[in-house]
């Protein structure tokens, strides 16, 4: 029972050493588009965020996350942060998710929360949002 418990222990710390990389690889020097995050806020304590989490395999900084580390520590009430994200305009494979989210995680155990997330070839224009 003690080595269960310390492997859960374990894995939950270490779940939470996730690193970022830029949107733009290092050394990219082509035009640039912009996408943005956003959010849809249900109340002070739930939004739907819908949001660019990686770029060719590159897991990026996302506003659900930015809001949740902004916000640790408020309680029921949760002020969404929307990022945005320059991008090499060239074909590219970009992950979108969408997902519900609460201002305190014993929300989300009383609440359904939903998550739809995929991976996508993409070309943005250059210049454009």
């Amino acid at each position: 029972m003690r080595g269960i418990l310390t492997s859960i222990v374990l894995a939950a710390v270490l779940s939470g050493c996730v690193s970022y990389s830029a949107s733009v690889p290092e050394g990219y020097n082509g035009p640039l588009a912009n996408v943005v995050d956003s959010v849809k806020v249900h109340s002070e304590a739930e939004a739907d965020f819908f949001y660019l989490s990686a770029v060719d395999d590159r897991t990026i900084k996302n506003s659900r996350l930015e809001t949740l580390s902004v916000n640790y520590g408020r309680g029921f009430n949760m002020t969404p942060v929307v990022l945005d994200h320059d991008i090499p305009a060239r074909e590219c494979r970009v992950t979108i998710v969408g997902r519900s989210e609460f201002a305190a995680p014993i929300l989300a155990f009383m609440n359904t929360v939903y998550e739809v997330k995929g991976e996508i070839p993409f070309q943005p224009d250059s210049d454009r949002v």
